[in-house]
Formats: structure tokens, sequence, C-alpha cells
């Protein structure tokens, strides 16, 4: 197993020596005696965490932890003070410069090893998440042109060949799957744009207006499969959320919703106010998901065989929890005997 990169910032020589002799089994290991040193090592060298030293002669460890932050190349790094200031004011001092976490000296040896494991573990991971979205959104940018590009060139042929039933029936077949895969890359764009980006545009508007819109948007698949839709809103409040990506989850889980109902059902859409939160209920009577599977069906490409969970909805319910989380809430899927609930809430404080 290759090791992770350690740098060392610390002045003292004894503490130098046990650091070095401590952990140079699981890493590489470089040594700075002071803050000034430290940033010249960073130019060249990247370290996956750095141990930094709080009181040095020069830059203290706050000046450059702060510094670190600053620069772009290392915002995946994983540093961890090292001090013998224990108070509080100290410790939120260098949360607040961008550390991730403290350790007191004298350090407990056990401890020090679980912690540079745990952030090991958790920059690798983030770095593994940044670089999927980044490559998922340069594949779905560049993949739209091209296939919008089809999607024209079939619609042109149609108009050409309109009485041919056997080439228009093929047609039709391409028509219809390009036009899948342009949601797919639609929705995985978006996706990957709300990882990268995170804002949020809030704005104060009632939910029963947007509520009103979606359920219009969706008359005509509604009505194809004589659909109900049961719509009951405790509020007239003015919420203030990102309307514009609410509006986006909601229409994937009634998508959801309509896509696995059965013919001649219903669904229902309750929404209150409950204690601090805007609670949504959507209720589904379709074909239902495992138990064991609820949990499953909001991670990035999930499982096709779920069976409540096909044709790229790993996109649409895993970028309904990112908005749902950005706004920190909450979103769950319990479903028994055919009856799935989607239960999202909002803090509306």
């Amino acid at each position: 197993m290759t090791k992770m990169n350690l740098l060392i910032v610390e002045d003292d020589l004894i503490n130098q020596s046990i650091l070095s002799m401590t952990l140079e089994d699981d890493y590489n290991i470089k040594m700075a005696d002071s803050g000034e040193e430290a940033l010249e090592i960073l130019e060249t060298y990247s370290p996956d965490i750095i141990l930094l030293d709080i009181q040095m002669p020069g830059i203290d460890g706050y000046c450059v932890c702060d510094k670190i932050r600053k620069d772009n190349i290392h915002k995946f790094v994983k540093i961890i003070f090292l001090s013998g200031l224990s108070d509080k004011e100290e410790r939120m001092k260098g949360y607040e410069v961008g550390g991730d976490d403290y350790v007191t000296k004298p350090f407990d040896e056990d401890e020090l090893l679980a912690k540079l494991r745990v952030y090991g573990k958790l920059k690798t991971t983030e770095e593994l998440d940044s670089t999927k979205s980044s490559f998922l959104s340069l594949i779905s940018h560049e993949t739209r042109t091209p296939l919008n590009g089809i999607i024209g060139l079939v619609d042109v042929i149609k108009d050409e060949y309109s009485d041919d039933e056997n080439l228009m029936e093929l047609l039709e077949g391409v028509s219809e799957s390009s036009d899948r895969l342009l949601d797919l890359i639609n929705k995985t764009t978006k996706l990957c744009d709300l990882k990268l980006k995170g804002k949020l545009n809030k704005f104060k508007s009632p939910i029963s207006e947007m509520m009103n819109d979606i359920i219009k948007s969706y008359q005509n698949k509604l009505e194809s499969k004589n659909i109900e839709v049961i719509l009951s809103i405790n509020s007239n409040t003015e919420f203030c959320f990102d309307w514009l990506l609410i509006e986006n989850s909601f229409k994937n889980i009634i998508d959801n919703a309509i896509k696995f109902s059965k013919q001649d059902s219903k669904i229902e859409i309750k929404i209150e106010e409950k204690n601090d939160f805007l609670q949504c209920e959507f209720i589904d009577y379709g074909i239902g998901i495992k138990e064991e599977e609820c949990s499953k069906i909001f991670e990035e490409f999930a499982i096709k065989n779920i069976i409540h969970h096909q044709e790229g909805l790993g996109i649409s319910l895993a970028t309904t929890k990112h908005i749902i989380e950005l706004h920190k809430g909450k979103i769950k899927a319990s479903s028994i005997n055919g009856k799935t609930i989607f239960t999202i809430l909002l803090p509306i404080k």
C-alpha cells in the first residue's frame, strides 16, 4: 500500500524525534522547523496531512494554516494542529482559520494515529468525489451537443420521409432512445453543477402556487394513466427557499410516482408545517420498494435491479437528496404493500 505524505511543522527537536519515530513506518515524512519553512516546502511538496504546531518562532501555526487555505493547490490537505494550548478559545481559533482537528501536547500516540487514519481516508474520498463530479460534468457537457445534432437530424428525416411507415417506426425508436439519453445527460449535469457550486438563490414564496404549476405540467401524463392527484396544503406561509431547486426536486419525485403508479390509481401530496419544519409527503400506490432498498435509492447511479428505481432515477433522486440537504433538510423513503411514501423535511427557521 502506498504511503501517504505527511508534513510535520514543529520547532521542538524532541517532539520532532518522537513524531518521526511514531509515524515513519506508515507515512512519507517531511519536517519543517518553522512556518516559513513549511510554506517553502509546500511549493514543491504535496502532503495529504499536515501536523502543524501553533506556537513557533516567526509566523505562528494559525497564520500558516490561513495561507494554506487560501492556496487552491492544497484545498484537500487535512490540517491537524499540535499545541500545548488546550483552552476552548485557542481551539476555536484553529477551526476558524481552516484547521480540521486539534491534538493537545503531550499527545496520545493511539489517538494521533487514529486521527491520521480518519483524515487520510476523508481526504482521499473528497478528492475522488471531486474528480468524479468534474469528469461527469465534462462528459455531460461534451456529449450534449452531438446528441442534439442526432435528434435534429432524426426530425429532418421524419419530415422528409413521413410516408414510409417502417422508417417512421425505426426513427421513433431512435428518437425515444436519444431523448432518454439526453434526459440522463441533463440530470447528470445538474447533479454535478450542484455538487461543484452548491449555492442557493433563496427568495420568499408560498408553496401552493408552485405545486399547482407542477401538477399542471404533468397533466398529460396523469390523464394517460387516469391518475388522480390529491393535493393537501395546510399552510399559507411564504417560505424562503431556493424555489427553482425545490421545484426540480419535487418534480423528480412526482415523475417517479407517475411512472410507477398503477393505471386508475392516485397520488397523494400532503404539505404542512410541523414544529420548525415544512413536511412534504408524496404517496403513490404502485409496485413499491423493498424495505432494504429504501435507503439506497438516493445513491448516485443506484443499483438497476431496484424495481422502483430505473431509467436514470439514480441521478434524479440523488439530485433531489442533494438539493434537500443543501437546504439543511432531510428526505427518506418508505414502502409497504405497494404504498410508497417520500417524506421531505425542510427547516423553515
